[in-house]
């Protein structure tokens, strides 16, 4: 199976997925998905939605590197936007309470459907200051040396 066709899948199973929540499917009833490379702009897009054509378009780059909750994620921020006929407000209050509103109803529709992985992160106080990792001698010259051990994949002596 080649990219495209992958990425497509990808998509359509995000697709499929979201719309077990009767209302998000009435809501992106005659809507067509897909993806593309979309050009530079001033502001960076992820996926954007045409009511006039009725399509939700991803960017290749950001589909290909996505995992599957964020592709859900993402139709449900461009099905909010459809719900609020793109109001001048585009992530305001209005389109806020939608999104959120999308998100409770599959929620309840699949609980825990995007699972939290808990990850436990180990801080250990480190007392040392630069001094005691650098030699306190000034620093002679502006090249600095790596420290010993170390493996540098370039060097600057």
């Amino acid at each position: 199976m080649d990219s495209d066709n992958t990425l497509l899948l990808k998509l359509m199973k995000g697709v499929t997925f979201i719309k077990q929540v009767p209302y998000i499917k009435k809501l992106a009833k005659g809507y067509t998905y897909t993806h593309c490379h979309f050009p530079r702009m001033e502001t960076y897009l992820i996926a954007h939605c045409n009511t006039f054509y009725k399509k939700i378009y991803f960017n290749t780059r950001d589909l290909e590197l996505m995992p599957w909750y964020e592709v859900i994620e993402t139709l449900l921020h461009e099905i909010a936007h459809i719900s609020t006929n793109h109001s001048s407000d585009s992530h305001g209050p209005t389109w806020r309470r939608e999104f959120n509103k999308l998100i409770a109803m599959l929620e309840e529709k699949c609980p825990g459907w995007v699972e939290p992985v808990e990850v436990e992160v180990k801080v250990e106080s480190n007392t040392a200051s630069v001094a005691k990792l650098v030699n306190a001698e000034p620093l002679k010259g502006s090249v600095v040396t790596p420290l010993e051990g170390s493996t540098p994949s370039t060097s600057t002596n």
